[in-house]
């Protein structure tokens, strides 16, 4: 019995410090709401509710599509939980092609080919998604390839679907483009695709 109540005590302690440490992270993701809020709209995203991104709100849950890839989202095999309210909000990731968005393999994008598939993915998550009425989040996208023109090209054509179909796209980033001390952009003519894109305005976006 003493055995058991020591055991008993130890795991009551660790669910009470385990619950004191995600309150504290808490209060510490409400005291940056303004501040991410603020990053949001700044790095060219439509406006979104980044209550989305604190740990103690669970109104509007981000559901991860299947691998969070868009082909795979949109099959069959991938279904959306019970949502009466209309509450949950999907959320996938855009690395097509992956030897351009991620590594420097392939270091131009831009065919009619490539543009198409972009095109037709995205079509896919508004049919399948946003013309349902549910949410949809672009939690990564990055365009990593060593020729300027095709990465401003992409995320141009990318950041303007999203704005288009009224979805949230947000680019990955490890410091690499931002600068997290100056808060300049390396790349400013990224930043100014994002901000073209996502003006509201009609317009064909083209490789310069």
């Amino acid at each position: 019995m003493i055995i058991f109540s020591l055991c008993a005590c130890s795991v009551l302690l660790l669910i009470l410090a385990a619950r004191a440490i995600w309150n504290r992270a808490g209060e510490k993701e409400k005291e940056k709401k303004a501040q991410l809020q603020e990053e949001v709209s700044w790095e060219g995203a439509p406006p979104l509710d980044v209550q989305l991104l604190t740990v103690n709100d669970y109104s509007r849950p981000a559901i991860a599509g299947y691998w969070t890839d868009i082909a795979r989202t949109c099959s069959g095999s991938f279904k959306m939980p019970s949502d009466s309210a209309g509450r949950c909000i999907v959320s996938v990731h855009y690395y097509t092609p992956w030897e351009f968005c991620t590594t420097n393999i392939h270091n131009t994008w831009g065919t009619d080919a490539e543009v198409k598939q972009m095109e037709d993915l995205y079509g896919m998550m508004k049919t399948n998604f946003v013309d349902k009425g549910i949410p949809v989040i672009i939690g990564e996208y990055a365009a990593s390839g060593n020729d300027k023109a095709s990465c401003i090209f992409f995320i141009e054509k990318m950041v303007k679907l999203c704005s288009d179909y009224g979805m949230a796209p947000y680019y990955w980033d490890n410091g690499g483009q931002l600068d997290r001390n100056t808060y300049e952009w390396r790349t400013p003519e990224y930043l100014e695709a994002m901000k073209r894109a996502s003006s509201g305005k009609n317009y064909e976006v083209t490789k310069q």
